[in-house]
């Protein structure tokens, strides 16, 4: 502490020098004397506004609002500036329709200077048992509390210019006065000089209109001579006070789903169960055979591997930045919807009276161990969860949760694939911006893994750029199931480059839409242009092959039993060539065997449960970035692998530890393990 007094007299009406003073204004959170338990911890920056959740403002209250962080009042004045005779007075104006609630009044912190000793011969410092503040609001720092007082003036409806306020109450007056009997108090420059605490606002209405998050209040800090009102120059500052947030969030969260599991588009002779109607728990063709527990309607004892899939968490919390001042209410609601394709639910519409049937479902804890919470009503293209209260799913204070997305099947019906994104809608009553609606978080969309076909692969490695027109290159394109489906066609130059067209950069592929049963056939310039023929449902493009590139192909089916032929049709000579018989599966004869389709008839059942042994389809867990990825995005993807979909996993964690698979026999043909 700084023992000078201050010995140069004050100019009536000029207040301090402007140039020889730095003033010093804002918020401040409190760490050190928390009250009521409503202070924030730590220490701010005093430019930065206190950031309010609206859903802590109610319209019933008339928009109040008290203060977790202090404002404060600070200045720096030379030793020997001035002379504070009367004191002097500390005020701030609210502005943007703010107001003080003027039925609270702030109580003062003082020091009984009897209490004061000067141990180090520097000034007068009250004892240590006579510096703590209980419950006052308005206080001095403690290295001033021995030579002035501090007082509470009033609020008033006049601003710094002498003008009225915009509303009543807009402004705050603090008197800071030297103690009674005391000539020589300390420099007011000493420490933090000015707190005031726990500030009642009311009148937040335009603030919290809207809401616009973002929002602020602003205050007009300045001090005044007392004795005539006069500001000290270069005292007058803006600053923010308050800026307003939402403590509410929420999104999803994937990284606990089942990433590896695939709808399952085999049609095998072991099993009655349709193509698309149930789950490959490794993303390979067939794995949706049943496990041991078989089909079964109930989904606490079913079949988890092939029946259950975990789509990842539905999240509801609050903000960090606004947490400390917000908390989830008993009587807090909310609604959580998914929204897929047009319907894209169907395999999970729930038209029986049995309790258990296709279903979604919301899960405290995973979909194989945790608590059902609440059933989904499946219509359309939406799944609906009722609402429901805070209380119903463990909301309490800040805390947040996780609720789990768990689709069970039991039906034939085929399993649509989608993208799959979730609103979640937060109610609270008596609050503007009621209801808050979050489909996106931070510009992110909040989505749900999505549900994706496995297919069979195959590779072919002679294609002709579709600038060759004497020897035209063209693809045979067989379905041989009993069910539609896509095939992708994954263009590769020789150069490994997929695609020189700039705005697919990366990217080059094709999807066609094959009925069951039946062939189509599609040429390689229509391939590399996009432009395919009336008859054909088609999408994607590869772009032009450059100069000296043939293309090789990787062609993924959403189907069992494909057929692809490349063919090259010399148009002079009139002969027709199979160049086929490259592929990595080997000759189209040896496939039909494995497959145990050497002769197929439209409506037939080939099989694909051989394949287990064979490359399979994998794709990489997205939605559009991979062949099987539903609604024909134009990602690569497919890939030969005897592994069959790791996911986003590695070895046998298969991506996720939320399904009950017994991992003790080991697949030969790779380091996964089967359930």
């Amino acid at each position: 502490m700084k023992k000078n007094v201050l010995a140069a007299a004050l100019v009536a009406g000029m207040g301090l020098a402007g140039a020889a003073v730095a003033y010093d204004y804002g918020t401040r959170q409190d760490g050190n004397a928390p009250l009521n338990g409503n202070e924030m911890t730590g220490t701010a920056d005093q430019q930065a506004p206190e950031p309010v959740a609206y859903q802590n403002i109610y319209i019933s209250s008339g928009y109040d609002y008290t203060m977790r962080e202090q404002l404060i009042w600070d200045f720096n004045a030379p030793d020997n500036a001035i002379n504070f005779t009367n004191g002097f007075t500390a005020r701030m104006t609210l502005k943007d329709g703010a107001q003080f609630d003027s039925t609270y009044t702030p109580s003062v912190f003082n020091v009984d200077p009897a209490t004061c000793v000067d141990p180090d011969g520097v000034g007068p410092l009250p004892a240590a048992s006579a510096t703590v503040r209980t419950t006052e609001d308005i206080y001095l720092d403690g290295t001033l509390a021995c030579t002035w007082d501090v007082a509470f003036d009033a609020y008033y409806s006049i601003g710094p210019t002498g003008a009225a306020t915009a509303e009543p109450n807009q402004t705050v007056s603090i008197r800071i006065t030297p103690k009674q009997g005391i000539t020589n108090p300390q420099n007011p420059s000493s420490g933090l000089l000015l707190r005031f605490d726990n500030a009642h606002l009311t009148s937040l209405d335009q603030f919290v209109g809207s809401p616009t998050i973002g929002n602020v209040v602003n205050g007009d800090f300045w001090f005044i001579n007392p004795t005539n009102d006069a500001p000290f120059a270069g005292s007058l500052q803006s600053r923010p006070i308050l800026t307003l947030v939402s403590a509410v969030t929420a999104c999803t969260d994937i990284s606990g789903a089942d990433t590896d599991k695939y709808i399952d588009v085999a049609d095998s002779w072991l099993s009655d169960d349709m193509p698309k109607s149930r789950f490959s728990w490794d993303g390979k063709l067939g794995s949706s055979i049943s496990t041991g527990d078989n089909f079964s309607s109930d989904p606490f004892t079913g079949d988890y591997s092939r029946q259950w899939i975990n789509l990842g968490d539905v999240t509801i919390g609050a903000n960090d930045v606004a947490a400390g001042g917000f908390e989830f209410l008993g009587d807090d609601e909310f609604e959580v919807v998914l929204t897929g394709d047009t319907g894209g639910w169907l395999a999970f519409e729930n038209d029986s009276p049995s309790l258990y049937s296709d279903d979604v479902w919301l899960f405290d804890g995973t979909c194989s161990s945790g608590t059902a919470l609440m059933r989904g009503e499946a219509n359309g293209s939406t799944v609906t969860f009722p609402v429901f209260d805070a209380d119903d799913v463990g909301l309490t204070g800040e805390d947040g949760v996780n609720l789990t997305v768990c689709g069970f099947v039991d039906s034939d019906t085929v399993i649509n694939d989608q993208n799959i994104s979730v609103t979640t809608t937060f109610y609270r009553d008596d609050i503007l911006g009621n209801p808050q609606v979050f489909p996106a978080v931070g510009g992110e969309a909040c989505n749900l893994l999505p549900l994706r076909y496995n297919g069979s692969t195959m590779e072919i490695f002679t294609i002709n750029p579709g600038s060759n027109m004497a020897q035209r290159s063209f693809i045979r394109l067989t379905n041989r199931s009993a069910t539609d489906g896509w095939v992708s066609l994954e263009g590769i130059q020789d150069s490994g480059v997929r695609t020189t067209d700039p705005d697919q950069a990366g990217r080059s592929q094709v999807r066609i839409f094959i009925p069951a049963g039946q062939s189509v056939q599609v040429y390689a310039d229509q391939l590399e242009s996009g432009t395919f023929p009336g008859s054909l449902t088609a999408t994607g493009a590869w772009g032009t092959a450059g100069a000296g590139n043939k293309w090789r192909a990787v062609v993924t089916a959403e189907f069992p039993g494909l057929v692809a032929t490349s063919l090259i049709s010399n148009e002079s000579l009139r002969v027709l060539t199979n160049v086929t018989d490259s592929d990595t599966r080997g000759e189209q004869y040896m496939r039909d065997g494995i497959e145990g389709t050497l002769a197929s008839l439209p409506g037939t059942r080939p099989s694909d449960i051989a394949q287990e042994s064979t490359p399979d389809f994998r794709g990489n867990g997205e939605s559009t970035g991979e062949p099987g990825g539903p609604n024909g995005g134009p990602g690569t993807g497919g890939t030969t692998d005897p592994c069959g979909n790791e996911g986003n996993g590695t070895g046998s964690d298969h991506g996720t530890s939320t399904d009950d698979r017994d991992e003790s026999n080991e697949d030969p043909y790779c380091t996964q393990s089967i359930p």
